[in-house]
């Protein structure tokens, strides 16, 4: 922690962080950043001078930069086959994660086989990451989509897929 603290006072001049948060870090962000792997603390160190930032940020904001520089800044890759685009494959690889945080993988039945109910809710979330890259396919000018765009785009199509999915289940609940 001491480390970062350094690191932060570096980029950002020591009386800016003192200034905003006194002279040793918070406890809040001890035990955040405690939480946190070696590689998205490294991830999270490499994004500040990139960001672009001339103040200090917030706890939070320093934590998305590391939980979320990982997994938004995969870069766009094709295959040899042809098969897949650039967006598709990164569409996987965001909602093979977005499963991970919400363990989704759990809604299986205990024969390991999906019943129709997880059927029908996967295939929301399967229409979802296909807009998704539809949408980053007709935005890319060319040079990229930028991950701010990227991850808006991503909690709003992920949104659309959660509400047909409480609606699949209240639906369900109701039968």
């Amino acid at each position: 922690m001491q480390q970062l603290w350094r690191h932060l006072a570096a980029l950002f001049g020591a009386d800016a962080l003192e200034r905003k948060f006194g002279r040793s870090a918070p406890p809040e962000w001890e035990g955040a950043v405690a939480e946190l792997s070696t590689a998205q603390l490294a991830q999270g160190i490499a994004w500040l001078p990139k960001s672009g930032r001339r103040d200090v940020p917030s706890l939070p904001e320093f934590l998305a930069a590391c939980r979320g520089a990982r997994e938004f800044s995969t870069p766009v890759r094709r295959l040899e086959d042809g098969r897949f685009d650039g967006w598709d494959v990164t569409a996987n690889s965001h909602l093979l994660a977005y499963l991970r945080e919400r363990q989704q993988h759990r809604r299986y039945s205990p024969t390991g086989q999906p019943d129709a109910a997880t059927r029908e809710r996967t295939m929301c979330l399967v229409r979802a990451k296909h807009r998704w890259a539809k949408c980053m396919r007709e935005t890319n000018s060319g040079s990229g989509v930028d991950v701010e765009t990227q991850q808006a785009v991503w909690r709003v199509e992920m949104a659309r897929a959660e509400r047909e999915i409480d609606a699949i289940n209240a639906r369900r609940a109701a039968a």
